[in-house]
Formats: structure tokens, sequence, C-alpha cells
């Protein structure tokens, strides 16, 4: 009984704002990896563009 006690009152007001301070820097990181994940999709996709247009000026008779 003393342990539920000690439960409810010291784990309750910890561990609530600490999921939600969790879930909010849950999001948070979602929404940077998916900035991230653009970025460095605009950036392969620059190399890549930059690559097949060596490519085709190298290797393609004009």
């Amino acid at each position: 009984m003393k342990y539920d006690e000690h439960m409810l009152v010291f784990h309750r007001p910890v561990y609530t704002p600490s999921l939600l301070r969790a879930g909010r820097c849950f999001l948070g990181g979602q929404f940077l990896a998916l900035f991230t994940n653009i970025f460095q999709l605009n950036r392969i996709v620059s190399i890549l563009n930059r690559f097949l247009t060596d490519f085709l000026f190298r290797w393609l008779p004009y």
C-alpha cells in the first residue's frame, strides 16, 4: 500500500510531463528528419543530375 501511494504521488507528476516532452521531442525530430530528408534528396538529385549531364555531354556525340 505504501509502495502504491509512492508510485501514485511520485511517478505520476514526473512521468506525464516527461511523456509529453518526449512526444514533443519525437514530433520535432520527425519534422527535422523530414526536412533533412528533403534536403538530402535534393542534394542527391543535384549530384545525380550533375553526373548524368557530365555523362551525356562527355559520351554522346553532338
